[in-house]
């Protein structure tokens, strides 16, 4: 008699299922309705060595199962009516339309029955997520979660664009088996900034050997690194000295080459990451990187740099490009020193948070010496050739005249016009210090200038310094605030986008002058004038003119306000429903 094998026993027919590979498996499982259920209860091996899955388009996914001697790609299509589905395993390609099902829900039905089968061990799994499909990761990480035994991988090669991509993929692995490799690549390279803090924490992030991230700047410690045999990251956001120097102990304990050994091309390396506190940590470790220091200055990457004094204290303030900082915040700073005269020396604070300072005393130098010579070691660490803020405080009334005189020399003798400054705010009263900073910056890059006072009253003219400004600055600048009184024509004030300042002789016809410009300058939405005259002159001289009023434009979205106080005058864009109720909006 023949034994069909719909007849046959169940361990024989396991031990046939056990030399089929998954495509002949479900080919089989289709056949019968007793092999349907023999097969959906033995759940037998796929035998798959690797797993690559590709989204490719919008509408469309892949995924290539490999075995030990051939493949199957199989492609989901969105179709109007369906899914079109074809398979391919490099000789023959065949075609299917299932109608009434979208290809995600499709592919993840799919995906969710191989997973069934799939209890041995991928060499590797390839998630390449280059167009972002919504629903996908959501489904990723259902379908992984609902394996009753985790998938095993020895590499993981991930193609994501943020964090949560690989959160969809990477907990769900079985984390007693080691990962041999994980890739983590930006489809784009754009560097974008990645953070791992999450994927960090994971068992298995933390068993794996060896780590791979392209395309990415990364902003978490370099310290969740240092577990990994090898790894290689195109950039981190910001390595400190203090990590640097930890990552030495563990380089130390577990090989026999040590931080101070490391060639000279990757010890540059390492200080290009450093700022310049992390760099005066790493010179006191040993004589060896000192000199190599000396002879090799790494260059940092300063963005803002505020120097204040107050009393006998002079106040150091850092922040690097690339921290992880809010540049928007005046008062977010990576490094914050003091430097306080202290019996015939200087007592130096490290200011690391509000409760929480260390000090060193420095004998037989005062606080002005111990300042110009960091100040100087400072920007001569500065690799790049701009600034975008720097803030001086010359700490006028809180301040012996003659620290203040001293500062501000030594600061403008360290500028030099080659180093470039987009934003510049000096708090001084006095003109001339004042203007011996400005001779030193670069006009043709200086977009913003604030000049504040703490001491300053209405007489004051800054003759010079409007001067000054006429020569070198007017066409560039964006923003301009001054304390002290400009007498500049409001014609060549025109172009700024923010206006803060005095004037001694404007009068109606230049209010009216402003008011003109801003009626044809509706298109920068974010223009703000105001401008402080000799009380009451427009004022007095228009008794009857209401104190707000508000303009048509030629946009139908904006109101030109324009709003009289007594000496001042605003004019600004708001939107119309910004205007009070009952106001009157006209072409004034």
């Amino acid at each position: 008699m023949t034994a069909y094998l719909p007849n046959m026993p169940a361990r024989a027919v396991s031990a046939i299922l056990d030399y089929c590979n998954y495509p002949e498996i479900q080919a089989l499982r289709k056949t019968c309705r007793f092999l349907w259920l023999t097969i959906d209860h033995l759940l037998p091996e796929a035998h798959l060595s690797g797993l690559l899955i590709k989204t490719l388009k919008p509408n469309r996914i892949e995924i290539i199962m490999r075995f030990l001697k051939n493949h199957l790609l199989i492609t989901y299509n969105q179709h109007e009516y369906g899914c079109n589905v074809t398979w391919s395993d490099g000789d023959d390609e065949w075609e299917n339309f299932v109608s009434d099902i979208d290809f995600l829900t499709l592919f993840f039905k799919d995906f969710w029955i191989l997973l069934k089968h799939q209890n041995g061990i991928l060499q590797f799994f390839q998630l390449k997520i280059e167009v972002e499909i919504p629903g996908f990761c959501v489904n990723m990480e259902k379908v992984l979660r609902s394996k009753r035994n985790q998938l095993k991988v020895k590499d993981l090669d991930l193609t994501v664009s943020k964090a949560s991509q690989i959160m969809c993929a990477l907990p769900y692995l079985d984390p007693t088996l080691r990962l041999n490799m994980i890739w983590i690549i930006e489809p784009k390279r754009n560097e974008r900034v990645l953070d791992l803090e999450e994927v960090v924490q994971l068992p298995q992030w933390k068993n794996s050997v060896e780590i791979e991230i392209l395309g990415f700047t990364v902003c978490n410690s370099i310290e969740h690194f240092q577990h990994f045999k090898k790894a290689h990251v195109n950039s981190f956001e910001l390595i400190t000295g203090q990590e640097v120097l930890r990552m030495n102990e563990v380089i130390k304990m577990t090989s026999e080459s040590g931080l101070i050994n490391l060639p000279e091309d990757a010890m540059r390396h390492i200080l290009e990451k450093c700022d310049f506190q992390a760099v005066q940590s790493l010179r006191k470790t040993s004589p060896i990187l000192r000199g190599f220091i000396a002879e090799n200055p790494p260059k940092s990457v300063i963005s803002k740099l505020s120097v204040g004094v107050h009393d006998k204290i002079i106040a150091l303030k850092v922040t690097y490009k690339g921290a992880n900082s809010d540049d928007d915040d005046d008062d977010n700073y990576q490094l914050h020193v003091e430097y306080q005269q202290y019996k015939g020396g200087c007592k130096v604070h490290l200011v690391k948070s509000l409760t929480e300072k260390t000090e060193k005393i420095v004998a037989g130098e005062n606080n002005l010496e111990v300042f110009n010579r960091d100040f100087t070691s400072l920007l001569g660490y500065q690799g790049a050739e701009s600034l975008d803020q720097l803030f001086v405080d010359s700490g006028e009334v809180h301040t012996l005249p003659e620290i203040t005189e001293k500062m501000m020399k030594k600061i403008a003798e360290q500028l030099t016009p080659a180093l470039k400054v987009k934003k510049v705010n000096i708090n001084s009263s006095d003109e001339e210090k004042i203007l011996k900073v400005l001779d030193k910056l670069e006009p043709e890059h200086l977009e913003e200038l604030v000049l504040e006072s703490r001491t300053i009253t209405f007489d004051v003219k800054w003759k010079k310094i409007g001067e000054r400004l006429k020569e070198k600055f007017w066409k560039n600048l964006k923003v301009l605030e001054s304390a002290g009184v400009l007498e500049v024509r409001i014609e060549e004030l025109l172009h700024l986008n923010q206006l803060k300042m005095k004037s001694s002789v404007y009068g109606m016809n230049d209010i009216t002058t402003m008011k003109d410009h801003f009626k044809d300058s509706y298109t920068n939405r974010n223009k703000y004038f105001s401008v402080i005259y000799p009380v009451g002159v427009p004022y007095e001289a228009h008794t009857m003119r209401a104190r707000e009023m508000y303009c048509t434009l030629g946009d139908p979205r904006l109101v030109l306000l324009i709003a009289f106080y007594w000496g001042r005058v605003d004019m600004m864009f708001i939107e119309p429903s910004e205007v009070p109720l009952g106001r009157i909006v006209k072409d004034w």
